[in-house]
């Protein structure tokens, strides 16, 4: 039972009230999940939630408490809740390919024109939708160099880009916690298109905590495709697990998945922020295989798509606003 919930051990006033609770809609500030709101979670800790630059966040140095708090915004968010890891907390969640990005900037339409012009689609049927629409492209020639391989849908072309480098307009979120915190300990190094992970300390002399950012879409869920959910007036998710083929190992490996919010408005979202200290996060990471680097950004000679992804990015004509197909390297 969560704390703050209530008793729900009869049914009477107790239980009804906890159940009119949960029924009822987080307040939100913007799109972020209130501080009162935050506080629920434990009430034995009042001065755990606090406002840091607009954004209400829990701070949270326990594990047992983060699992807890993941827990309690999930259950009262009427609809689908994920997880994002950050190494720095920011009052607004952005697609990468809108960042810094002017209004009316042509960038959508770049990363558009980029997916339908690098692999070989024909759906052409009348009301055409790029983002809904189930072609799986066939195999390629045994000359034939394209940016997608054989199996990838075309809804969730633009999204399997995004987790190898390029910009576009999805977020990138998870459904797992340990992944989100590998993340928010992680920051990333590299020059020209060629990266590498860096695990986070102290020492830096950076942000001292890390952030698990819930992503929720409150509503109704329709399942349009393997992989391909839609909130009406919230927005679409991607699941890259059951969208795409094994063979892109890193979208498998990370429990991709990524959510592109109704209208591209991260106010259609409802956020949660929560606080966790740096080395608390650290030591629950720990150092198994299964969180290093080898095992989250495997390399192109285990990541037979991101293979094809590299060889084929070279005979793509560079769009600088959208990005390119990153070369990761070893990380610590």
């Amino acid at each position: 039972m969560q704390r703050g919930e209530g008793s729900v051990r009869h049914l009477g006033r107790t239980s009804m009230l906890w159940l009119n609770n949960r029924l009822k809609a987080p307040p939100v500030n913007g799109p972020w999940i209130g501080p009162e709101y935050l506080a629920n979670v434990d009430r034995r800790r009042p001065d755990a939630v606090s406002v840091i630059d607009g954004v209400p966040v829990l701070t949270v140095d326990e594990l047992p408490s983060l699992v807890q708090a993941v827990g309690y915004l999930k259950f009262h968010t009427e609809g689908l809740t994920y997880l994002r890891g950050q190494t720095h907390l920011y009052d607004s969640m952005l697609p990468s390919l809108f960042r810094g990005a002017r209004p009316g900037n042509q960038r959508a339409a770049q990363i558009a024109r980029l997916v339908a012009t690098t692999s070989p689609w024909t759906c052409s049927h009348s009301g055409h939708k790029a983002g809904d629409c189930i072609e799986r492209l066939s195999g390629a020639g045994h000359n034939e160099i394209r940016l997608l391989s054989g199996g990838v849908p075309r809804y969730a072309a633009e999204p399997l880009l995004q987790h190898y480098g390029v910009k576009t307009r999805w977020i990138d979120v998870v459904d797992n916690l340990w992944i989100a915190l590998w993340f928010a300990c992680h920051s990333f190094g590299g020059v020209e298109g060629y990266r590498h992970p860096v695990r986070r300390t102290l020492h830096d002399g950076g942000d001292p905590y890390v952030y698990v950012i819930t992503v929720g879409l409150p509503g109704a869920r329709k399942t349009v495709a393997p992989g391909l959910v839609r909130v009406p007036d919230r927005g679409r998710i991607v699941d890259l697990r059951e969208a795409v083929p094994s063979f892109y190992l890193r979208p498998h490996a990370q429990h991709g998945l990524l959510v592109r919010p109704h209208d591209d408005d991260y106010f259609n979202l409802r956020l949660g922020a929560l606080r966790i200290p740096l080395p608390d996060a650290l030591d629950w990471l720990g150092s198994s295989l299964l969180l290093s680097p080898f095992a989250l950004f495997p390399p192109p000679s285990v990541d037979v798509g991101y293979r094809r992804m590299i060889r084929a990015s070279a005979h793509v004509p560079a769009r600088e606003a959208v990005g390119q197909i990153d070369i990761y390297g070893p990380g610590y």
